[in-house]
């Protein structure tokens, strides 16, 4: 049964990750994200290509910075956000990752509104929050002393009462848009 548990950097990969924190050596990571383990993930996604995995990883942190994402869990939601766009953390799978549920359809209504309403802005600050709050939870369950790094999550989008037109509304695109960037 595999799991989402990053393995620890192979031998191969060791010279890379090196090379890659020589690189990064100006950016200030905390505990967790400064292990080797969870520091190697970044060189895989890109294929070992360090250019592309440097300039990943500093695009990263503008966007945090750019969405004061260390402080985002202290901004306080609109009114009935938590009822407009709810979800559910429903468990978690065999490697320790929340498994997230966001019912679609009943996040379409709102988000026409809001966006038609000028609030886009808003929305995107609570999609925002809501990734710190799941990514919070990752962290609370991520253990130093035993290398279980947990650093990703599983989002199932329920499309129940999904049709056509959410493809085709402002709402859905925004929401696809959304989901794509992040």
């Amino acid at each position: 049964m595999s799991t989402l548990i990053y393995p620890p950097p192979t031998e191969e990969e060791k010279p890379i990750l090196l090379e890659f924190r020589n690189r990064i050596s100006d950016i200030i990571l905390d505990e967790i994200e400064s292990l080797d383990i969870h520091l190697i993930k970044w060189p895989r996604a890109r294929n070992y290509d360090l250019d592309r995995t440097e300039r990943m990883i500093r695009r990263s942190l503008e966007w945090r910075k750019s969405y004061d994402y260390e402080n985002i869990l202290s901004w306080e939601l609109p009114l009935n956000y938590d009822i407009y766009f709810p979800y559910q953390i429903s468990g978690y799978d065999n490697g320790g990752s929340p498994v997230i549920i966001v019912p679609v359809c009943e996040w379409d209504v709102y988000v026409r509104k809001e966006l038609m309403e000028g609030r886009k802005e808003l929305v995107h600050r609570f999609l925002v929050n809501l990734t710190a709050k799941v990514m919070q939870d990752v962290k609370t369950r991520s253990n130093v002393l035993d290398n279980r790094i947990i650093s990703q999550c599983v989002i199932i989008f329920d499309l129940f009462g999904f049709n056509i037109r959410h493809l085709t509304s402002v709402s859905g695109y925004y929401i696809v848009q959304c989901v794509s960037d992040s």
